[in-house]
Order: C-alpha cells, then sequence, then structure tokens
C-alpha cells in the first residue's frame, strides 16, 4: 500500500511539473510552435478552403491570443467605463478581425524564409520579431507582444512593418463610438 502511495505521489508530482512546464513555455518557444502549425497547414495546400482555413486558425492559432486583453488595450482608459457586455463584444470584434486577417493573408506567405530574433524584455512583456524574406524585396518584419498571463505566456498585440493591430483597433472603436 506504501509503494501504491509512492508510485501515485510521484505521478502526481510529474504531472504538475509537466504542467507547470507547458505554463511556463517562454514566449518564443510559442511563436516558433505557433509558426510552424501555419507553414504545416500551408504546406497541407487546404488553404484554399476558407472553411478549413478558418477552423484550423480557430483550433489551432486562437489559442496563443488574449483577445479579452487586446480589448483592454485598445479601448484604453475608457475600459473601466464598459459593461461587461461591450467589453465582450469589443474582444470577439478584435478575434473576428484579426482571425479573418490572418487567412486572408495565409497563402501571401507559403515557401517563404522565416527568420527568427532575440526575445526583448519590456515592462511585463516579452517583444519577438520575426522577418519573412521576400524574394527580390524588403521582408516583412512582425513583431509580437506576450504577457505572462494565469495560462501561461499570450499574444496581445502584433504588428506588421511596425503598424501595430492594437492601435489599429483603438482608431478603429474611437469611430465606432463617435
Amino acid at each position: 500500500m506504501k509503494k501504491i502511495a509512492s508510485i501515485m505521489t510521484w505521478l502526481c508530482l510529474c504531472l504538475t511539473m509537466l504542467q507547470a512546464h507547458a505554463i511556463n513555455k517562454g514566449p518564443n518557444i510559442l511563436l516558433k510552435e505557433g509558426v510552424s502549425k501555419l507553414v504545416d497547414f500551408q504546406k497541407s495546400g487546404k488553404t484554399s478552403d476558407r472553411t478549413a482555413t478558418m477552423n484550423f486558425i480557430e483550433t489551432e492559432i486562437s489559442p496563443y491570443f488574449d483577445f479579452n486583453y487586446m480589448a483592454k488595450w485598445s479601448a484604453g482608459r475608457a475600459y473601466n467605463r464598459l459593461n461587461d457586455k461591450t467589453k465582450a463584444q469589443m474582444a470577439a470584434k478584435i478575434k473576428s478581425m484579426l482571425l479573418k486577417s490572418l487567412a486572408k493573408n495565409l497563402t501571401v506567405y507559403s515557401k517563404r524564409q522565416i527568420r527568427f530574433f532575440r526575445p526583448r524584455m519590456g515592462r511585463g512583456e516579452v517583444k519577438i520579431s520575426l522577418w519573412i524574406a521576400k524574394p527580390g524585396s524588403y521582408p516583412t518584419k512582425l513583431g509580437f507582444r506576450f504577457y505572462l498571463s494565469e495560462n501561461g505566456w499570450k499574444i496581445f498585440d502584433v504588428s506588421a512593418n511596425g503598424s501595430s493591430a492594437v492601435v489599429y483597433y483603438r482608431k478603429y472603436f474611437r469611430q465606432m463610438l463617435r
């Protein structure tokens, strides 16, 4: 009986350590995993099927993002004055817009070389840049901002060639509120 209890304790300890490791994966590892999933999906040839692409992005890519946090950043100080329904609607709209944009641009970057840069630490966040090489042209520079949530590292902003998604959404929602 002691042996079974010892084995169960050891097993629980191992599972706890595995779960902690999964939560504490660094943002650079998560970004590489996500990009690898996108590249594999592109290679599968399913990008022309809009439904399959949206299902893939919804199930495999969207968990890397925190759309509620993106809504909070997009709304700025006004976020605290919004009711829960409006906050949820903002997050849903940001999710819809971002994932549709990703699905639309997914085929553009097929068969391109990707270069990851070292993570840069900021106040409570990590920024990671990558370049997508374009033969005969300048590379596309993408930037990802992560923060450490209760569920591990999450993306709360993406920028393309210096244009931030959060800044875009902030302007978008301000125009909607006028």
